[in-house]
């Protein structure tokens, strides 16, 4: 009789992670310029994330979406990658970026961002800072 043995190495495995983008803080002057959602979800698969998603509601066609590395969670940081995005005022996210290993102790302490600029709202329409999702049976603990 054989036994096969199967078991997952530490690091090796996927871990997924998502966020959900808000609007940028606001005040009288910017409010008619920010606005709109989205959601996207990324695989770490060892140092590699893959993303994508989807956002609406901008007031202009968005511009760029960008991953930055921040201090701490919601607290912005320098940009360090590109990604895919629809040039509309909804669409779709997406991209694959080799993470650095700053960047992965980032994104693991929840201090990777994403931002989508638009037309008229170029330093940032869109914020959101990846979390880690937990599986259902982990939730409850």
């Amino acid at each position: 009789m054989t036994l096969l043995l199967l078991s997952a190495t530490p690091g090796l495995a996927q871990t997924r992670f998502a966020l959900s983008l808000d609007p940028v803080a606001f005040d009288n002057s910017t409010r008619d310029t920010v606005g709109g959602e989205g959601r996207v979800t990324a695989t770490l698969n060892g140092n590699t994330l893959t993303l994508q998603g989807a956002f609406s509601g901008l007031t202009s066609p968005a511009t760029a979406a960008r991953l930055g590395l921040g201090l701490d969670f919601a607290v912005p940081g320098d940009f360090f990658a590109d990604l895919s995005v629809a040039r509309a005022q909804a669409g779709a996210i997406s991209g694959t970026v080799t993470l650095t290993s700053a960047q992965l102790a980032g994104l693991r302490r929840r201090a990777v961002m994403l931002q989508i600029d638009s037309v008229r709202g170029t330093t940032g329409s869109l914020w959101g800072w990846f979390e880690p999702v937990t599986a259902p049976a982990d939730r409850g603990r």
